[in-house]
């Protein structure tokens, strides 16, 4: 596959000079229209390991504090980010390695059937090893985590950024220089042909075909290799040459590993002592401030606050989609299997499988900001959205097939059961206080106590 000079163009003045596409700054084919990654709607998965050197976790991960202001505007705009981490394997293994394909490939790709019944926000993707085989061999599941505890995870506060401000304004300057200079020179010593035969002596290329049935020197290898394959006899553990052989391949990856970290080492005080010495003069001019700087109160994003003035308004659906996200609030990771249990529950539901994909989102969204914010009104609110008898039985149905789920945490069960005293308690005909009669004690949305339930934890 080969790309043409506008779409290489368009990938390194877009992407690698500027970040502009988290910044909102990349132009789209409609005129005055631009590339916004808040309109995604589709969960997002962010696959990175502690040992890829070119692209490390923080890096894949900052966009999302450049892209959003607060854990409320991701929930907000109904968006769903699940990261996931590998420790160790590098920049490459994440494509190609196997054992990453037997491990978390197949995982992704089994939790994307399920990821859409995730509600809206930041969540950690873990993965159990069991004793099972194939596919079940990997426990996966999801934790909930705040972008504003994600923030603090730069212990320099991205300080050590503000030298790829020079790096850009270098990067134009060469782009200009090799645009006036560089490029017509280039252009009138290349053809088709010198062109195909660049490609074909490339080293990375040369290693494969060299080494093949091509190369004349090889033919010979490939009459041998039935008889070595036919007679081939592994040899024992004890074996001296098999020692030696892993002995020596010890060494090998060790000194490979040493040099690389080495290398890198240096590659990296280089860079900060060439570049941030540049940005220490003011070379690299004014800072360029990210996108979504964090807001001081998130009540003021525009999104929130059509969210918090119909908290008293909706019906069954809004009450289901407030009292999951209440629940919610209290769950210590959500397994695969919950995820799948629940997308069950919600077809078989009368009213919740007759909701569209972009409502049933609206109205997960509504709901995590208002959990989020005004958990206590949002509780007391329930009432009002479940008026009709109808409503109130299928709630509290829910509710008890809730507490029928395997590993629900105690603070869901003690909180589940509250909600259902609520609903019981203050059906409308019977929520005005009559003459004489004791007020009820207020239930409140703050964390219960562990008390005994109706319904026991199921084990595994």
């Amino acid at each position: 596959f080969l790309m043409n000079e506008e779409e290489i163009r368009w990938i390194v003045d877009n992407l690698f000079i500027g970040n502009k596409l988290a910044r909102g700054e990349v132009k789209t084919a409609v005129p005055g229209a631009y590339v916004d990654l808040k309109a995604v709607r589709t969960p997002v998965i962010i696959f990175s390991s502690k040992g890829d050197n070119i692209t490390p976790p923080q890096q894949a991960l900052n966009w999302i504090s450049d892209v959003y202001s607060s854990t409320a505007e991701i929930k907000a705009l109904g968006q769903v980010i699940v990261g996931l981490l590998n420790e160790d394997v590098g920049h490459l293994g994440i494509f190609v390695s196997v054992k990453v394909a037997q491990k978390e490939h197949t995982e992704i790709i089994e939790a994307l059937d399920f990821v859409e019944m995730l509600r809206p926000g930041l969540y950690v993707m873990e993965l159990e090893e069991t004793a099972g085989k194939g596919k079940d061999r990997y426990l996966s599941s999801f934790h909930e985590v705040r972008l504003e505890d994600l923030r603090k995870l730069n212990r320099l506060e991205r300080k050590d950024e503000k030298p790829f401000e020079a790096v850009e304004d270098v990067s134009l300057m060469n782009e200009k220089l090799y645009s006036l200079f560089g490029r017509p020179l280039v252009r009138s010593m290349v053809n088709e042909t010198t062109a195909q035969m660049g490609r074909t002596l490339h080293p990375l290329r040369m290693q494969h075909w060299f080494f093949s049935d091509l190369n004349p020197l090889m033919w010979p290898v490939k009459a041998m290799a039935p008889s070595v394959r036919q007679n081939r006899k592994p040899a024992s553990n004890d074996n001296a040459f098999r020692k030696l052989e892993d002995a020596w391949s010890q060494v090998i990856t060790g000194s490979l590993n040493f040099y690389r970290d080495m290398r890198d080492a240096a590659t990296e005080s280089a860079f900060f002592e060439i570049y941030g010495s540049m940005v220490a003069s003011g070379v690299a001019g004014e800072t360029k401030p990210g996108l979504q700087p964090a807001v001081a109160d998130m009540r003021e994003l525009p999104y929130v606050k059509e969210a918090l003035a119909a908290i008293d308004q909706g019906g069954y659906p809004e009450a289901i989609a407030r009292i999951s996200a209440l629940l919610g609030r209290f769950a210590s990771s959500i397994p695969l299997s919950r995820l799948e249990t629940i997308q069950d529950y919600v077809r078989n539901d009368e009213v919740l499988s007759k909701i569209s994909e972009n409502e049933m989102r609206r109205l997960k969204s509504e709901a995590g900001v208002l959990a989020l914010l005004e958990p206590q009104r949002t509780m007391e609110a329930l009432p009002h959205l479940l008026a009709d008898k109808k409503d109130r039985q299928r709630a509290l149905s829910l509710l008890e097939w809730a507490l029928s789920l395997k590993d629900v945490a105690p603070l869901q069960i003690s909180f589940a059961n509250s909600l259902i005293e609520l609903i019981k308690g203050a059906a409308p005909a019977e929520a005005a206080e009559k003459p004489g009669r004791e007020k009820k004690e207020k239930i409140s949305a703050a964390p219960p106590r562990p008390k005994k339930n109706r319904r026991e934890l199921r084990k595994h």
